[in-house]
């Protein structure tokens, strides 16, 4: 679902099917992504724990957590991260619209 509404919005999107994967396709393409879009029950690798590996790398690159469930105090450590939003699931593709454009207008 994210990845029709990103393409909707008219981004280009990457897809990865686990933490890892997605980890090794943003470090091959450094640099070249507007906005990350994480959910954070990955296989292999947390979204918390991916979020971490990503801005070791890169400090300044929009991340967007997402969950249908997370416990209050990991969400607020989380979004302590600058650069960071949470949109619980399920969403709104207009939710995830103005959660790029609040982190990227930063």
């Amino acid at each position: 679902v994210a990845e029709r509404a990103l393409t909707a919005l008219g981004y280009e999107v990457t897809v990865a099917d686990d933490g890892e994967q997605a980890y090794a396709a943003f470090v091959a393409r450094a640099g070249s992504f507007d906005v990350v879009v994480l959910d954070m029950r990955l296989p292999t690798m947390s979204g918390g724990e991916l979020l971490r590996a990503i801005r070791a790398d890169s400090p300044d690159t929009p991340v967007i957590l997402s969950s249908g469930f997370v416990e209050a105090e990991e969400r607020r450590a989380l979004l302590r991260t600058p650069h960071t939003e949470f949109l619980q699931k399920p969403y709104r593709i207009a939710a995830l619209a103005a959660a790029i454009q609040r982190l990227r207008g930063r």
